[in-house]
């Protein structure tokens, strides 16, 4: 039994069972293959580290390759600039890491270090992500740290799309903005479709979005 990877993006494509292509070798056509594309089960893997933010830091670190165009940071405390900001990260192949308010926390600091983005976006106003923050990680990137935010939740999720996305996109999501999970649904069905995440109330729709 071994793993079959794929030699341009390495990722293993079939565990537990090995393929001969009658020489007694891995038959060539395997490494080409991906479990999705050929409709076999494969491996359940966790990403996770010691907290949200260590977690955010491990998913980055086995999705994203060093020397990112962008990455985009949010707070850990709260979740709705995250969630807007999950669609606009997709839209550029992007990570999204997490910060407190008044610090950067190590995990988020090693991932940044191993990233070296060429930019870097914060999303949300000083009152989640303080100016000090977004100064110290001026120190990951040789690019700008630029900021994107509103007044509230939902003039941020606005910020966020129009500092992200053209006019005219194929679609718009939009969810409540007053809880997470369908919006946290929701956001990779936008990123799919290069499509912004809008938040409402649930009875009315507010200015900014």
């Amino acid at each position: 039994a071994g793993i079959a990877t794929d030699p341009i993006d390495p990722v293993a494509v079939w565990q537990g069972h090995q393929y001969s292509d009658g020489s007694g070798g891995w038959a060539t056509w395997v490494s080409q293959l991906r479990v999705g594309s050929i409709g076999l089960p494969g491996t359940v893997v966790r990403l996770a580290g010691s907290d949200r933010y260590a977690t955010a830091a491990a998913i980055s670190a086995e999705t994203f390759p060093g020397g990112v165009p962008v990455a985009y940071v949010a707070t850990g405390a709260n979740y709705p600039d995250a969630l807007a900001g999950g669609a606009a990260a997709a839209y550029h192949d992007a990570p999204l890491l997490l910060v407190t308010r008044d610090a950067i926390p190590p995990a988020t600091a090693t991932e940044l270090s191993r990233l070296q983005p060429g930019r870097i976006v914060v999303l949300g106003g000083p009152s989640v992500v303080s100016d000090v923050v977004a100064s110290n990680l001026g120190g990951f990137t040789l690019g700008t740290v630029t900021r994107l935010a509103g007044s509230d939740r939902y003039a941020t999720a606005a910020a966020i799309s129009a500092g992200t996305f053209p006019v005219g996109v194929s679609a718009a999501y939009v969810a409540v903005g007053s809880n997470y999970p369908d919006a946290l649904a929701g956001g990779p069905a936008a990123g799919l479709e290069d499509s912004p995440l809008l938040l409402v109330t649930p009875t009315a729709i507010p200015a900014s979005t």
